[in-house]
């Protein structure tokens, strides 16, 4: 987990983010919010609100997107995407199964730790 926040999440300890397993979806890292600076009307069926929530679904994607770019490891990561699709999906398909196993490991952890 930690060198895969290392290259994706640099500086992030993950130390806020809890484990949750969503009814047919799989398992997410989350995070408390703390802070909400905006409104964001998420069930409003008014078009001005949905509007501006689609408006900043677009931001919040070209936002994560320019992250992605700036990973210090990106050019690399296209090249090697670029050079054999099928080879990297097979080791990045290792990896995310890695990483679910810890993520297990970890909610099992913290599930024993809150049982006692």
């Amino acid at each position: 987990m930690s060198e895969i926040r290392r290259v994706f999440w640099p500086g992030l300890d993950g130390s806020d983010y809890d484990l949750v397993n969503l009814a047919q979806g799989g398992w997410f890292w989350v995070r408390e919010k703390r802070v909400s600076l905006i409104d964001v009307p998420y069930s409003s069926k008014k078009y001005k609100q949905t509007e501006f929530r689609n408006e900043l679904a677009k931001y919040n994607a070209s936002q994560l997107g320019l992250a992605h770019g700036r990973q210090a490891q990106a050019a690399a990561y296209r090249a090697a995407i670029k050079a054999d699709p099928e080879t990297f999906h097979t080791v990045t398909k290792e990896v995310e199964e890695a990483y679910l196993e810890l993520a297990q490991q970890a909610l099992d952890q913290k599930s024993a730790r809150e049982a006692t």
